[in-house]
């Protein structure tokens, strides 16, 4: 925040000093056309009163056009010939009076020199900035889905119990996982609110917000359906891969849900500059400060009733005839970037359309959390209720939040088509590209090789094990979204 607060701070510095400082000039070709628009800084130039003047804003209709426009024009000088006359409510009208020509002073190093006896005119078409502007836009954006572990098996109700559901043994088959989900289309909104400092527009403020709508999505596994569901992981202790079995035809009955969501919004507060600007042609130049939030969330969850009795390899009981249980396993991860950013935006025009791009460049640092978290909880048919920590994959040697910071930049590339309705109003058509280097994903920080003394209700004790395992991967990836947008601009 403090950050931001200066960036702010600045920016309105900047802002200031400019409107007390800067003046606009119209740059005139020898055949009288319009040709750009200059800057002079300091004091303004003493100029004699032009003899016919042309206001900034366009001539309503026909007749005044008349008025305004005398038929025979002089040839204007290629130098600047007045600072920016402020746009007025009444035009002003044409004085053809011939007025005595003033002698020009001697020029001077960086100063234009003042030419009496001219004709300034503006071009029609020509309007000021505006001072406050307003834009709004649907998102329709694709992002990058996220990677999940093989997570849920099946295998015929005849294979062996101590491999049944294990990948790679009988007729196991995956359920769920090795595959990417969240991806796909997600719409979004954007809203950008910017303001011009200055009255040549040299300088602006300009900030946004965007987000996409949160994309969830979830897949359930019932023993109706397969008589078979197994949790598939690496054994560390006998050093085989194993499962942990949900549903069996002799033992329990029960189902597995795993629900997947994903958040992305993120915004910006820039200062804007005019770099270059022609009848046709502007080139701005934009730094500021970028802040973007990814959010990941991954749990599974397991419900069984059991059957029959369930024995440890010493015999101990596990679970008796009507117990109900319930286990999760819960991953949530938060990606948050704060960086400073700097780009340029192109426009070319045409008429009334208008054509522009835009590249900008963030580099900061990128703050990542994982939340992890697990428990087991067994009900007996009595209403006795044990309640233990640790699920499967989440258990006492990675469960807590984790953190650490990144290196991380993001880049931005942008194209963008807009019609002026009017002079207030504008809509557009356009795409965006977003890339960010580094981020974590729920999906990638189950760690599948598991220690079973660990986990609650496992049957253990098993051989001990000098890794502690589950632990948490830290895993990072790169995240990208891009799409199309439509919207409108309020000018003010």
């Amino acid at each position: 925040m403090r950050a931001i607060r200066l960036t702010l701070a600045m920016l309105v510095l900047a802002c200031a000093a400019t409107h007390a400082w800067c003046q606009g000039t119209i740059w005139t070709s020898a055949d009288g056309k319009r040709v750009g628009l200059g800057v002079s800084i300091g004091k303004p130039l003493d100029v004699p009163p032009p003899t016919v003047v042309r206001g900034a804003r366009p001539v309503a209709n026909e007749e005044q056009r008349k008025q305004l426009t005398p038929r025979d024009l002089a040839p204007l000088s290629s130098k600047p010939v007045m600072p920016f006359l402020p746009e007025v409510d009444e035009l002003a009208q044409p004085a053809l009076a011939t007025q005595p020509a003033v002698p020009a002073a001697p020029e001077k190093a960086c100063q234009p020199t003042p030419i009496a006896d001219q004709i300034i005119i503006l071009d029609e078409g020509y309007a000021r900035d505006p001072s406050l502007y307003v834009r709004g836009e649907v998102l329709l954006w694709w992002a990058r889905g996220m990677r999940l572990h093989p997570l849920v098996t099946t295998d015929s109700p005849n294979s062996p119990q101590n491999t049944r559901a294990v990948p790679g043994f009988n007729s196991t088959r995956l359920l769920l996982g090795d595959n990417t989900v969240l991806g796909g289309m997600r719409p979004g909104a954007r809203v950008t609110v910017g303001w011009v400092c200055d009255p040549c527009g040299l300088y602006g403020i300009e900030a946004n917000f965007f987000f996409l709508t949160s994309k969830r999505d979830s897949a359930s596994f019932d023993s109706a359906q397969f008589p078979v569901i197994g949790r598939p992981f690496f054994l560390l202790n006998l050093g085989i891969p194993a499962a942990e079995l949900t549903s069996t035809p002799e033992a329990n009955r029960g189902n597995l849900q795993v629900n997947v969501s994903t958040n992305l919004h993120g915004a910006e507060l820039n200062g804007r500059a005019l770099l270059w600007n022609e009848c046709d042609f502007r080139l701005t130049g934009i730094a500021g400060f970028r802040y973007l939030s990814l959010q990941d969330r991954l749990r599974i969850e397991e419900r069984a009733t059991y059957i029959a009795n369930v024995f440890a390899p010493n015999h101990n009981l596990i679970f008796a005839v009507g117990d109900r249980a319930f286990l999760f396993d819960e991953f949530q991860t938060r990606n948050r970037f704060f960086g400073g950013q700097i780009g340029a935006e192109a426009e070319w025009r045409r008429g009334r359309w208008n054509l522009e791009a835009r590249a900008k460049l963030a580099i900061g640092c990128t703050h990542q959390s994982v939340d992890i978290n697990g428990s087991q909880q067994i009900t007996s048919p009595n209403g006795n209720v044990r309640n233990f920590t640790g699920g499967l994959y989440a258990v006492d040697s990675n469960i807590g939040h984790h953190t650490q910071t990144r290196f991380g930049f993001v880049p931005e590339v942008g194209l963008k088509a807009a019609y002026d309705i009017n002079d207030n109003i504008r809509v557009f058509v356009g795409y965006d590209f977003l890339y960010w280097s580094s981020v974590l994903r729920a999906g990638d920080q189950i760690d599948p090789v598991i220690d079973a003394n660990r986990v609650p209700n496992s049957g253990g004790p098993f051989t001990a094990v000098n890794q502690v395992r589950p632990r948490v991967p830290f895993t990072t990836t790169s995240f990208w979204a891009h799409g199309v947008s439509a919207g409108f601009e309020l000018r003010y």
